[in-house]
């Protein structure tokens, strides 16, 4: 007979196998809605959906199901380059905004990370906060060795201290393939 005080315990158990882990022969659910899908797959589907997602610029999907991942397993980590990923296609594809917490986790799971404080400038300047921007491609053109993005880094920055958007739609366009 099972001790009752262990019950709280067993009942978690049991509902956690159960989000974890899809009926036997049974890969994903017939819906694409993110939380339904996020029910029959493991952490690492999870992520590798995600950024699929962030990818094909359904970024709100992208966002439900890092969380799920996050939420479903807080004994992993999901790592900078995927918050990275997050944060610099989630603002090319013009969400900035919601894509600013991601890019902050990035930064403090690696913090000398140039690539990364580059992904949170362009973040922060599409945005609004342009002193942020600024000083995150300072920091990259001061660590960089890729002499053209260095020098469109200080392009950026020129123009954002003299009040003006570096950032066209065209220029937008081709930050997708850098």
């Amino acid at each position: 007979m099972r001790c009752p005080r262990f019950a709280p315990v067993w009942a978690i158990v049991v509902a956690t196998a159960s989000l974890t882990f899809a009926p036997v022969g049974k890969t994903t659910p017939p819906d694409r809605d993110p939380l339904a899908v996020a029910r029959y797959r493991t952490f690492n589907e999870l992520l590798q959906e995600g950024e699929k997602r962030v990818l094909e610029g359904d970024i709100e999907g992208a966002i439900a199901l890092y969380t799920e991942a996050q939420t479903l397993n807080s004994f992993l980590t999901i790592g900078a380059n995927s918050w990275n990923k997050l944060c610099w296609y989630g603002s090319l594809w013009g969400y900035a905004d919601r894509v600013l917490e991601a890019c902050e986790t990035a930064v403090s799971l690696a913090p000398d990370n140039i690539n990364i404080i580059d992904s949170r400038g362009l973040a922060r300047a599409l945005s609004g906060d342009i002193s942020g921007a600024i000083a995150d491609f300072t920091t990259f053109v001061e660590g960089a060795g890729d002499d053209v993005r260095k020098f469109q880094r200080q392009d950026w920055i020129d123009a954002l201290e003299k009040g003006t958007n570096p950032f066209t739609p065209e220029v937008l366009r081709l930050l997708f393939v850098e």
